[in-house]
């Protein structure tokens, strides 16, 4: 069935088993849990344009992950 195919595609897909939960991990920057755009304007002293757009948001999200990994607050 169409189920059954979607379902075994889904258990098939590569998800990393290391998931990183930026919130979790970024509370100590400031004492309190940053949502993505003050992580953003954290990290990079400018407000994160066009939030809450799905690319946009993907985009400003790897940016984040790439310089908490430069600045050794997050491993991959």
């Amino acid at each position: 069935s169409k189920c059954k195919d979607l379902l075994d595609r889904e258990k098939q897909f590569p998800f990393p088993y290391n998931q990183i939960c930026t919130v979790n991990r970024t509370k100590h920057l400031r004492g309190f849990n940053l949502k993505l755009g003050g992580l953003y304007q954290h990290l990079f002293g400018e407000e994160m344009k066009e939030a809450h757009r799905a690319i946009k948001d993907t985009e400003a999200l790897v940016r984040c992950v790439k310089e908490l990994i430069k600045l050794k607050e997050i491993k991959i």
